[in-house]
């Protein structure tokens, strides 16, 4: 029985494992393929980080290599996962897919195509969006339409000739349009929500502001609401121009509203793309302009630069409202609608109606809820840890070890708690440097939630000030 599975071996999965191994906990990593396999396997041949090489980071490694200021490719992060695992140790079984979590009286049943195993706890490392999204109208298309999603998307020599419709105007989606139109094929867009960001702005890109100004280590608890999370990715791309509608027309590509429906060999669209247009386009202007607060708040030498004139192209407004697959040459459609989560192997009640795992912070409690305890308590460990403390810091103080504790549990200590050890001296022998204490740990609202005894014998006698 392992203490621990985690469940793929993506840079999450090898993340948990280096940091469990760093505590000494016994664990297994499982991964279906190989070793970043989705690096490998589900992106295109000319797809790179969004992010500069400088910015990958994984415990205990930072990238050192020649480029920090380039885009690594999805084979190169693949390679890269590889390393990390050597390096770490990483205990990785590859080949095993998992087909069913569930809970037991002993923790967790791990069921996979090698067999069953158990253990205490199972960490999910299989991706945010892990399953291709299609949306239902694909089925109305006409049969002789070849349609690929982006995660089995190649190049362009792999599609069959003739014209091409994207849908979806992501990062993704624009990235690979605008990889379409410079290969000479005729690109229609179906475009929806976005946001857009300059590659560049003030001497630095995008993501060295967003690393310097906190950006990438907010919380979900910095958020106003939820729902804030599901927001529109961002749209770059690798190098050092910006990436937007714009470019891509310039480049021959046409764009549409988004798609809302079929009718035979025609598709149609709805008329919300000035206003999608819009709202992107204020996303950068936003971006810039926390980006000048900031400068300004902390005194940074960046040199300024001119905001972009705003834009209000006539493409949007007299984008068609239907478009004739067959009369168009239309041959392929390129499915850029991202991904879906789909945790329904996991047999124990972590998720909501919705499909979204019930978690905190990455801890879900929905197991937890159904005890006794009503959720996740944290009684032993962090409670002894505090009176720990106590005891080798300050009273008895350096040297101190229990020779014996005795503790009573009487009310829960849960995440988030604020809680207070405190030791008392009732008795000291003559003979020995050895003590009797009273402990108790409090919690910030009060309740006494640990009482008991110890005895403590302290290598080199503390002197105890009253």
């Amino acid at each position: 029985m392992s203490t621990t599975i985690v469940i793929g071996a993506g840079q999450a999965g090898l993340a948990m494992s280096r940091c469990l191994t760093a505590r000494g906990q016994h664990h297994v990593v499982l991964e279906r393929g190989r070793i970043g396999q989705r690096w490998r396997r589900e992106r295109w041949d000319s797809f790179t980080l969004l992010s500069p090489n400088w910015q990958t980071r994984l415990p205990g490694r930072r990238y050192a290599g020649a480029d920090p200021d380039g885009f690594m490719t999805g084979r190169e992060v693949g390679d890269m996962l590889e390393d990390y695992a050597v390096e770490t140790g990483a205990p990785v079984c590859e080949g095993v897919t998992v087909t069913a979590v569930s809970p037991t009286r002993r923790g967790w049943r791990v069921r996979t195509d090698n067999g069953d195993l158990v253990a205490g706890s199972v960490v999910v490392a299989t991706g945010d969006l892990d399953r291709p999204a299609v949306p239902a109208l694909a089925d109305d298309l006409p049969g002789h339409l070849t349609q690929v999603h982006t995660s089995g998307y190649r190049n362009p020599d792999a599609l069959p000739p003739g014209g091409v419709l994207v849908v979806g105007a992501g990062p993704s989606g624009q990235q690979i349009a605008l990889e379409l139109a410079r290969a000479g094929r005729t690109v229609h867009l179906a475009v929806g929500r976005h946001k857009n960001l300059p590659r560049r702005y003030r001497g630095h890109d995008t993501y060295w502001w967003m690393d310097r100004m906190g950006t990438l280590s907010r919380t979900v608890d910095s958020l106003s609401e939820p729902t804030a999370t599901r927001t529109p990715n961002a749209v770059l791309t690798g190098g050092t121009r910006d990436l937007d509608l714009h470019r891509l027309v310039d480049a021959g590509v046409r764009p549409y509203g988004r798609l809302v429906g079929v009718r035979g060999n025609a598709v149609g669209f709805d008329d919300g793309l000035p206003a999608m247009v819009a709202d992107a386009e204020a996303n950068a202007v936003r971006f810039r302009a926390r980006v000048d607060s900031w400068v300004e708040a902390t005194g940074l030498a960046a040199p300024a630069e001119p905001a972009p004139p705003a834009r209000s192209p006539s493409w949007a407004a007299d984008a068609p409202a239907a478009l004739d697959l067959e009369a168009e040459g239309v041959s392929t459609v390129v499915w850029a609608t991202g991904f879906r989560r789909d945790f329904s192997w996991i047999h124990a009640p972590v998720v909501d109606d919705a499909g979204e795992p019930v978690h905190r912070r990455g801890i879900t409690t929905a197991p937890a809820a159904a005890t006794r305890f009503g959720g996740i308590v944290v009684q032993g460990g962090v409670t002894t840890a505090v009176l720990n403390a106590v005891v080798a810091e300050d009273l008895p103080g350096p040297g101190s070890v229990f020779l014996s504790l005795d503790l009573r549990f009487s009310a829960p200590v849960r995440p988030g708690d604020v809680i207070t050890g405190r030791v008392e001296v009732t008795a000291a022998r003559a003979d020995k440097p050895i003590t009797e204490l009273a402990v108790s740990v409090t919690r910030d609202d009060g309740v006494v939630a640990v009482t008991g005894t110890a005895v403590c014998y302290t290598a080199t006698p503390a002197t105890v000030s009253a």
